[in-house]
């Protein structure tokens, strides 16, 4: 009897450090983050060290012994999320709507990063607002022959890039959605993006940036 309850007692300890070390993380790679709410009140948490994509959803919440604190962070609940990147760039990301399904995120508002930013004034003298969404997701792929195929799942990157003008939130990665913008965008300037040597986002940035300039 004895034996068999030392043995109880044995797989409890076990399972309990087991379950403690699951809930952990390690503090020197713990990394600190800003909320801003909608009163802008600002609130430190920590987390570990997560790239944009892999915030956009929300994140777990862990203490300063890197203790996961069975919180987690929803993008509704805030207005802003500011860190520094790997390479010490400050990142501000806002909490933004979103109507598109996302794989792997069942939220209905995304952290995504704010590249130009205007007053609500400004937005009614017709400038707009420039966001890009990074995001990953999986994705199944068959490999193997057609007889025995398998399937496997890939994390794949993604990022999109949307504006917003008095009319609301737009995305603006494909030419079918330049061209409900005729003045603003257009079918050509889809064509320019394409061409250019700048990359997309950059493409993007350099000409919202004059368009704002000009107005």
């Amino acid at each position: 009897m004895k034996i068999k309850l030392i043995i109880i007692l044995l797989i409890g300890i076990t399972s309990l450090g087991f379950s403690q070390n699951t809930d952990n993380f390690d503090r020197d790679k713990l990394k600190n983050y800003y909320l801003i709410n909608k009163f802008n009140d600002t609130t430190q948490v920590h987390s570990e060290t997560m790239r944009s994509e892999e915030i956009h959803c929300g994140f777990d919440l862990y203490d300063t012994k890197g203790r996961f604190t069975n919180k987690r962070v929803d993008p509704k609940d805030f207005k802003y999320l500011l860190f520094k990147n790997s390479e010490g760039r400050s990142i501000k990301l806002k909490s933004i709507p979103v109507k598109k399904i996302i794989k792997d995120c069942i939220k209905k508002n995304v952290f995504m990063e704010v590249l130009i930013e205007n007053s609500d004034q400004d937005l009614k003298n017709g400038k707009v607002d420039f966001y890009s969404h990074k995001y990953t997701y999986m994705n199944s792929y068959e490999f193997g022959d057609s007889n025995f195929g398998e399937q496997g799942y890939s994390r794949d990157y993604a990022e999109d890039y949307y504006f917003k003008d008095m009319n609301g939130i737009h995305q603006i990665n494909f030419n079918y959605q330049f061209k409900r913008f005729p003045k603003l965008l257009g079918k050509e300037l889809y064509k320019k993006m394409k061409k250019s040597n700048k990359g997309e986002k950059q493409f993007l940035l350099d000409y919202f940036s004059e368009y704002n300039w000009k107005r």
